[in-house]
């Protein structure tokens, strides 16, 4: 029973503990929860920020293009479009994405409207409008007129400017018009392209030796695959093999412990024996002491019966003190023992402390006597002598009162009456002494009732006692009989249990051993067996990851090479501003790809294969301004409304 209260008890601590880290970990992860909320809002803030001064420089952007693109398109999106930050605020985190592609297509189509105008895509402006606009530059610069007379000369040399400048005009009107001109045929030789002049393309045939090296390395990564694949069988023939060997280790050690729990039970049986010994020792000797304490009891008891059998018989004495001292005619001793006082040497003692006491004042009187002697001796000597004649006369008075007693107030007797006077005399002393004896005998009597009710009292007490310790014992044996029996079929069915719970927990803790080896192999096999088909999918995602790189680097030099061929016609055509907005839009790094990748930490912007390229060799730095970025730092998607 102690054992199982022991057991609930630190099954209770260990339920509280476990509570208690629970607790703890819980707490931990708020913690950590917090700072990674509060890290997101502040990561949240600073893209915030950044995508308010990138939609800033991209309204910029886009007002020039617009500049370049003629103003009355009917396709107009409008300013809300372009601020990010109201649409972060509208649609929230999780519409940001579906709102940039709905933008999207209004990008599209304001960076191809920008390509299709070419040369076009600045609209001349009228010449009424040129002149009323230097007219204005002329009265804003002109200095102010003195009395109404102005400078002719700087007006000659204005004009000349407006008539040079509507010169400029028109010559730029033609050549745009004979750009547009060459961009129109160039598109329809484009579309009408003959597969010859595509094979004798410089281009396509820097794409079929791309494909070429594409090929190639496709049949590296086959190699690579079947090499994998070989790699894989032998570590799956290594891990049965080592499983195997495990299982054969787990066995002999299962075999060790076996032998080991043996020893252990053996162990474990003999110190429950001497445990058990000891246990019935310490019931006996509780057994022993629970007689010796009846036996103390019964020991008091009896002593104080015997007590007042003792104070009886010193009252039986003090009485029998007291009848001799009645019988001896002296009345002081017979008071003293009547009192109590059952020892001579108390009344001797008594008396002796009565003539100390009278020794003490007679000394005190002789000594102030002594000084009256000294001072005044006639005085000191009339007051030994009346001292003297009080003395005489109280034992004269004391003879008298005795005279008085026999003879009456009789001052005088017959001489023949002396005889009698003797037997009056000797009857009076017997009278005192029965008068005492008397006395005596009346106290006797109260305390012989007195001691007869102590002893009535008594003699029940002892007489009910008797009979309970006849029951008592009667009720001892049949209690011992049905004790012993029960102790016989209790210690029967406990040395059961305990085989039982002995059996049980040897076969549950073996059980449980294996079981937790069993869980501790299996989860290595399965950890194991997930790292394998982890690379297997790894190597399959990154051969398919090969090749839609090898398709998006294909399609994006196409697009390079219609891209370089528009910008050759463009540069031909005079486009100069055209591609110098391109070479804005384009990646600063590679100047190959578009824009589409931002760094949120210092805000620039870059394609991703220049990105990806430099996270994947680690030159985690941006390569315009040198500032260090971390993955997440990266967000990929840049679109123009």
């Amino acid at each position: 029973m102690a054992k199982e209260e022991f057991d609930a008890d630190n099954l209770e601590l260990f339920r509280k503990e476990a509570i208690y880290r629970r607790m703890k970990h819980y707490s931990r992860e708020n913690e950590r929860c917090q700072s990674l909320i509060e890290d997101l809002e502040k990561r949240k803030q600073s893209c915030e920020v950044g995508l308010a001064a990138m939609t800033a420089c991209w309204n910029h952007l886009i007002k020039t293009i617009r500049l370049l693109v003629r103003s009355d398109d009917s396709d107009e999106v409008a300013e809300q479009m372009f601020d990010f930050t109201v649409r972060i605020q509208e649609d929230k985190a999780p519409d940001i994405t579906k709102t940039l592609e709905v933008n999207l297509k209004a990008t599209e189509n304001l960076v191809t409207r920008l390509f299709e105008a070419g040369g076009n895509t600045q609209t001349p402006l009228p010449a009424g409008s040129t002149l009323h606009h230097c007219q204005k530059e002329i009265s804003d610069v002109s200095p102010a007129q003195h009395n109404g007379i102005g400078v002719p000369k700087e007006v000659d040399i204005l004009r000349a400017q407006v008539a040079s400048r509507e010169a400029r005009i028109s010559e730029l009107e033609q050549d745009v018009a004979s750009a547009t001109l060459k961009r129109m045929m160039l598109e329809a030789e484009l579309k009408q392209m003959s597969h010859e002049r595509i094979v004798e393309n410089p281009h396509y045939k820097s794409l079929l030796e791309h494909a070429g090296v594409l090929q190639a390395s496709l049949t590296a990564s086959r190699a690579e695959i079947t090499r994998l694949s070989e790699e894989s069988n032998h570590l799956r023939a290594s891990r049965i093999e080592w499983e195997e060997n495990l299982i054969n280790a787990a066995n002999q050690a299962n075999q060790e412990l076996k032998i080991m729990l043996g020893k252990r039970d053996a162990e474990n049986s003999r110190l429950r024996e001497q445990r058990e010994q000891q246990a019935a020792e310490l019931v006996e000797r509780r057994q022993q002491d629970n007689v010796k304490t009846s036996s103390l009891r019964e020991m008091k008891a009896l002593n104080d019966s015997r007590l007042e059998r003792i104070a009886t018989l010193e009252s039986e004495v003090a009485r029998a003190k007291a009848r001799l001292a009645a019988n001896m005619g002296d009345e002081d001793l017979m008071k003293f023992f009547l009192e109590g006082q059952t020892h001579e040497a108390e009344y001797f003692t008594s008396l002796k402390e009565r003539a100390v006491v009278a020794e003490q004042r007679a000394s005190i009187l002789e000594q102030s006597l002594s000084k009256y002697q000294d001072a005044h001796p006639d005085i000191a000597e009339h007051l030994k002598a009346e001292a003297d004649a009080l003395q005489r006369l109280a034992d004269v008075q004391a003879q008298l009162e005795k005279y008085k007693r026999v003879y009456g107030d009789a001052s005088g007797l017959p001489p023949d009456t002396s005889a009698l006077a003797e037997q009056l005399r000797r009857k009076e002393e017997e009278v005192h002494k029965l008068r005492l004896q008397d006395t005596q005998h009346t106290q006797a009597e109260t305390s012989l009732y007195t001691e007869l009710e102590k002893l009535s009292t008594a003699w029940e007490s002892l007489e009910r006692q008797v009979k309970e310790k006849v029951f008592d014992l009667g009720n001892l044996e049949n209690q011992l009989k049905k004790a012993t029996s029960e102790k016989a079929k209790s210690d029967n069915k406990y040395y059961a249990a305990m085989r039982d719970k002995d059996a049980v927990s040897a076969e549950t803790t073996r059980l449980q051993r294996n079981v937790e080896k069993q869980n501790k192999v299996v989860e290595r096999l399965v950890d194991a067996e997930k790292n394998l088909t982890a690379q297997k999918l790894n190597s399959a995602k990154h051969v398919e990851l090969r090749k839609m790189e090898d398709g998006i680097i294909r399609t994006r030099k196409e697009l390079d090479a219609k891209i370089k061929q528009q910008e050759s016609a463009a540069s031909q055509s005079g486009g100069s501003e055209n591609a110098k907005l391109l070479r804005l839009l384009k990646c600063s790094a590679c100047e190959v790809e578009f824009r589409d990748t931002v760094i949120t930490k210092c805000l620039h912007t870059f394609c991703r294969p220049c990105i990806d390229a430099r996270i994947s060799t680690r030159q985690r730095k941006c390569p315009a301004c040198g500032l260090g970025f971390a993955q997440s730092d990266v967000l990929y998607g840049l679109y123009f409304q």
